[in-house]
């Protein structure tokens, strides 16, 4: 996106060519740095994890939800003004994934766990228009912060509602599908092209022109954003499969593989030394 940025002749900052550059250290994609993060440190959790017994695995759980995503609705901080953004929801997530790993569900709980996540999802939309509501007619803009708890990462039904999904999916046995597996390989370049800062600046801004959507009705927003998900998911997916094929019949698939099994022996290496 760089490259192209430059071809077209678009000004770019050098604070903005460091950051495409770099962009695991400078936090262009949160979701890449955290999970980087996450990995080097994964180790060490587990030596704790490992050691604990089931009902100090439930204490630790229900301890940091209640710091990650109810303290922050209630006392309106969060951890992000002191490390990485959502590092700490990333860890609990992890952590409940261990747990159930461990201690896996009985396999006729995927009904429930269906309607659970149904469930949680109407009450999560309920609650943010309701608070939205609230708002309008108090007129206190509290509540507007209240909203962004509820509909972020930190929200404590979305975490529920998203490990309830995660363990349905993980119940339920899917035969091998090719466009299922097309799509999703495709799912990680989507997410590196949409969320370039390049992409952000010019596409959002200048092309669809959120800005102005938002001064419009919730409705026609609601309608929009839906459309235009699914269109950036298509293109951007479409790219991305493109450009798998390319590297496939060149060189560069041969040559990245080299490199990331090299980067992979050295942290194995690494780690075995701790």
């Amino acid at each position: 996106m760089l490259v192209l940025t430059l071809i077209l002749g678009i000004s770019v900052s050098k604070y903005e060519i460091v950051k495409s550059i770099f962009p695991i250290f400078t936090g262009s994609y949160w979701f890449i740095t955290v999970y980087v993060c996450l990995l080097f440190f994964s180790p060490f959790i587990n030596l704790l994890l490992d050691k604990l017994t089931r009902g100090n695995f439930i204490k630790l759980i229900l301890g940091l939800f209640i710091l990650t995503t109810i303290l922050p609705i209630t006392s309106n901080t969060s951890f992000d003004s002191v490390g990485i953004y959502d590092f700490d929801i990333f860890v609990l997530l992890y952590i409940i994934g261990f747990f159930f790993r461990k201690y896996p569900l009985k396999q006729n709980s995927i009904w429930y766990l269906l309607i659970t996540s149904l469930l949680l999802n109407i009450i999560m939309i309920i609650s943010v228009l309701d608070i939205d509501i609230m708002s309008s007619l108090l007129q206190e803009p509290i509540f507007l912060n209240k909203i962004y708890f509820f509909n972020r990462q930190q929200s404590p039904l979305l975490i529920l509602c998203g490990v309830s999904v995660f363990l349905f999916f993980e119940k339920i046995e899917l035969k091998p599908n090719i466009i299922i597996n097309s799509v999703s390989k495709t799912v990680l370049g989507v997410y590196l092209i949409h969320g370039n800062i390049f992409f952000h600046r010019y596409f959002y801004t200048h092309f669809l022109k959120f800005q102005d959507l938002l001064k419009g009705s919730m409705w026609k927003y609601l309608f929009y954003g839906m459309a235009i998900t699914l269109v950036i998911f298509l293109i951007c997916s479409l790219i991305e499969y493109l450009r798998q094929k390319l590297f496939l019949i060149t060189f560069l698939n041969d040559f990245l593989s080299t490199i990331n099994n090299k980067i992979i022996n050295i942290a194995s290496s690494f780690f075995k030394w701790l």
